[in-house]
C-alpha cells in the first residue's frame, strides 16, 4: 500500500479521471482568468514566463494554485511535458477542503513562498567582486594625489 505524505496526495488518490494532456499543450496560457489549480499526476509541466523557463514541476506538484487565492489573472504559462495528467481542484472544491482539513491552505501557501523565494532569489543580483586594492608607492616616492582629494593643511606650532 503507498503511503500517502500530504493532503495534496490525498486528493490524487481520490480522483479517478485525471486529465490527460499531450505534450507541448497549453494546460493555462498567462494572462487567463483561472479557477482552479492542478496537481501534477504523471509526467511533468513546464511552467514559463515569456521564453523564460520559471519551473519544472513534477509528479505531486502543484500549478495555479495562485488562482484560488487571488482572482488576478494567471502570471505564467504552463505547458505539458510528456506523459502529464492531473488533477483540477476546483475553487468550490478548495475552499471545503480547507474548511475540513485547515492544512490543506498551509501546505498551499508553503509551495507558494517556496516558488516566491526562488523567484527572489533568481532576480537577486550576483555579489560583487571586491574592489581592486591601489598598490602602496615605492619607497622614497610620494603617492599621486587623487583626483578631487583635498590636500592636507600644514601643522601650526
Amino acid at each position: 500500500m503507498t503511503q500517502i505524505r500530504s493532503y495534496l496526495e490525498a486528493l490524487m488518490a481520490m480522483d479517478d479521471r485525471p486529465l490527460p494532456f499531450a505534450e507541448g499543450t497549453i494546460v493555462f496560457a498567462a494572462g487567463a482568468l483561472g479557477r482552479e489549480m492542478y496537481i501534477v499526476r504523471t509526467g511533468t509541466v513546464i511552467l514559463r514566463s515569456g521564453t523564460r523557463k520559471l519551473e519544472e514541476v513534477g509528479p505531486g506538484g502543484v500549478i495555479g494554485e495562485m488562482a484560488l487565492i487571488d482572482p488576478a489573472p494567471r502570471s505564467a504559462t504552463a505547458i505539458a511535458g510528456p506523459d502529464c495528467t492531473v488533477t483540477t481542484v476546483t475553487e468550490h472544491t478548495f475552499q471545503d477542503l480547507v474548511k475540513k482539513i485547515p492544512g490543506l491552505a498551509l501546505e498551499v501557501m508553503r509551495i507558494i513562498t517556496r516558488r516566491l523565494r526562488r523567484a527572489n532569489e533568481a532576480q537577486r543580483p550576483a555579489p560583487r567582486k571586491p574592489a581592486a586594492r591601489r598598490k602602496a608607492p615605492a619607497r622614497g616616492k610620494a603617492a599621486a594625489p587623487r583626483r578631487g582629494a583635498k590636500k592636507p593643511r600644514p601643522r601650526r606650532r
